[in-house]
C-alpha cells in the first residue's frame, strides 16, 4: 500500500493539525480569561501552554496548563470538547481501518465505519439527556449544560472534571466512562455481523472479564489505602484511607473505573497523600485503558487478550491450536502494542524525573518513582491523573526571570507534548505496519476479540 494510502500516516498529521487550529483558537479573549499582565509578564509562557493544552485535548489527554474552570471561558471549555471529541473521531476511525486491514485474511468482516458512527450518535443521543436530568448533583450554577459537557467528555474519555465531584455524581462518571470505555466490539454484540468469527458470547466474556480486572484492582487499592495508626494521608485530602471499609472500597472502584474509563481523577492524588502501591495501581489501569474498539488510549484490554490467547495457539495449547497467518498477526500485534506502549512509559517517566532534576527547586522534596510512573502513564496512555509532578516540571516559576536565566517551563511542556502524541499514534502505527506484512504460513481462521 502507498504510503498516502495509509489511514495512519494521515491520522499524525491530522492530529496536528487540528491541535494547531485549536491552540489559534483557545488563545483568543473570547475563550482564555486571564488578566493582561499574565499575558505580557511571561513572554510565550501563555502561547505555550495553549500549544499543550490544544494538543492534550486532540491527543485525549485530560492534562491541561490552564485551569478549567477559572482560566477558560464556557467558550474556551466548548473549544477544549469539541477539540476533544474531534481527536477522539479521528483515532475510532483510523483505528478501524487498520484494524479491518490487520484482518483481512481472517475470513470475517468487521462492522462498517458508519456503523459504528451511528450507533456512537445514538448513545450520545440516549446519555446526554440522561446527564442534563442528572444536573442538579454537580452543584453548579449552570447544572445541566455543565452535566451534559462532563458526560461528553467522560464517555469520549477526556479526562476531565469541572470539580472534583462528591462521590454519589463520582460514580455517574464512573459508569459514562465505562460506556465509552466497552467500545464498539460491545455496543455492537447483538448484531448478526460475522465479526471474524467472534460470537457473542465471547464479545460478553471478554467484557465481563475486563470488568473483573477493574473491580480486582479495585479491591487492591482499598487494601493498599488501608489506614494505620494515624489516618495515613488525611492531611493531604486523601479520601481513600478515610471511613469505614466499605466507604473506601466505593471510592476505591470510583477511582479506578473513572481511571479506566473516563481518565478522570475522582480523588486526590498529589501531596504525597496516596500510597506508592495505590499510585503503581492507577498508571497500570491507564496503561490497559478500555476495551478493543474504544476511543481512550493504552494498550487496549483486548489487544492483551490477543496476545494471551495467540500465544497459546501458537504454542500448541488453548482451544485455538491455529498456526495459520492470522493467528501469528495475533500473537504479534498484541505482543507489540504492549511492548511499545511500557517501554515509551518508561523512557516518559525517566525523561520527567531528568527533567525535574535540572528545573526543580532544592527545597522541593525529589519526586518518588511512583510520582513518575503515573504522571508517564497518564501522559502516553491519556489521562488526567498526576501526583503533582507534571506541575512541578511545567511550573510558572519556571519562567525567565523568576529565578531562572530561561524558561525552564519549556522543556517539561516540550516532553510532555512529545510523550501524548506518541502515545496516542504510536500504537496505530504498530497495528499498521504489522497489517502490511506477509507470513510464510497460510491464512487460518482466528478469531480476533475487537
Amino acid at each position: 500500500m502507498k504510503w498516502w494510502r495509509r489511514p495512519e500516516l494521515w491520522l499524525v498529521v491530522w492530529l496536528l493539525v487540528v491541535a494547531w487550529v485549536g491552540s489559534r483558537a483557545l488563545i483568543d479573549d473570547r475563550c482564555l480569561q486571564i488578566s493582561e499582565r499574565d499575558r505580557v509578564s511571561y513572554g510565550l509562557r501563555p502561547v505555550w501552554q495553549t500549544r499543550f493544552d490544544a494538543l492534550s485535548a486532540t491527543c485525549g489527554v485530560g492534562l491541561l496548563q490552564y485551569d478549567l474552570q477559572e482560566d477558560y471561558t464556557p467558550l474556551g471549555r466548548w473549544v477544549l470538547l469539541s477539540l476533544g471529541v474531534v481527536g477522539a473521531l479521528l483515532y475510532l476511525v483510523v483505528a478501524r481501518l487498520v484494524v479491518g486491514r490487520l484482518w483481512s485474511g481472517g475470513g470475517g468482516r468487521l462492522p462498517s465505519i458508519w456503523l459504528i458512527l451511528a450507533v456512537l450518535f445514538v448513545l450520545q443521543a440516549v446519555m446526554i439527556p440522561l446527564a442534563g436530568l442528572a444536573g442538579p448533583l454537580t452543584g453548579s450554577e449552570s447544572r445541566s449544560v455543565d452535566a451534559v459537557w462532563q458526560a461528553i467528555a467522560a464517555f469520549f474519555s477526556l479526562g476531565w472534571v469541572l470539580d472534583r465531584p462528591p462521590l454519589h455524581y463520582g460514580w455517574a462518571i464512573a459508569l459514562v466512562g465505562l460506556l465509552g470505555a466497552l467500545g464498539w466490539s460491545v455496543w455492537l454484540v447483538a448484531l448478526p455481523a460475522d465479526r471474524g468469527g467472534v460470537g457473542a458470547k465471547t464479545v460478553l466474556l471478554a467484557a465481563l472479564s475486563y470488568v473483573g480486572l477493574l473491580l480486582a484492582l479495585a479491591g487492591l487499592v482499598a487494601v493498599l489505602e488501608m489506614p494505620r495508626g494515624e489516618v495515613r494521608g488525611a492531611a493531604q485530602g486523601n479520601q481513600l484511607a478515610v471511613g469505614s471499609v466499605g466507604q473506601r472500597a466505593v471510592r476505591s472502584v470510583v477511582q479506578v473505573v473513572s481511571a479506566a474509563g473516563a481518565g478522570a481523577p475522582t480523588e486526590r492524588l498529589d501531596e504525597r497523600g496516596v500510597g506508592e502501591g495505590t499510585k503503581l495501581v492507577l498508571a497500570g489501569v491507564v496503561l490497559v485503558g478500555g476495551m478493543g474498539g474504544s476511543m481512550g488510549g493504552g494498550i487496549k484490554w483486548a489487544v492483551l487478550l490477543w496476545a494471551l490467547a495467540a500465544w497459546g495457539a501458537v504454542c500448541g495449547r488453548g482451544p485455538g491450536r491455529s498456526r495459520g497467518e492470522v493467528t501469528h498477526r495475533c500473537a504479534l500485534a498484541g505482543s507489540a502494542c504492549a511492548g511499545v506502549i511500557v517501554a515509551w512509559m518508561v523512557v516518559v517517566a525517566l525523561g520527567l524525573l531528568l527533567v525535574e532534576t535540572r528545573v526543580a527547586s532544592r527545597f522541593r522534596p525529589p519526586p518518588t518513582l511512583g510520582d513518575a510512573i503515573l504522571d508517564a502513564s497518564s501522559a502516553v496512555g491519556g489521562a488526567n491523573l498526576s501526583s503533582g509532578l507534571i506541575g512541578t516540571v511545567t511550573d510558572v516559576n519556571l519562567s525567565s526571570g523568576m529565578d531562572q536565566t530561561v524558561d525552564s517551563y519549556q522543556y517539561g511542556m516540550a516532553w510532555l507534548m512529545l510523550a501524548m502524541f506518541i502515545g496516542r499514534v504510536l500504537p496505530v502505527l504498530v497495528l499498521g505496519r504489522i497489517a502490511d506484512m506477509h507470513f510464510s504460513v497460510a491464512p487460518a481462521r482466528w478469531p480476533p476479540l475487537v
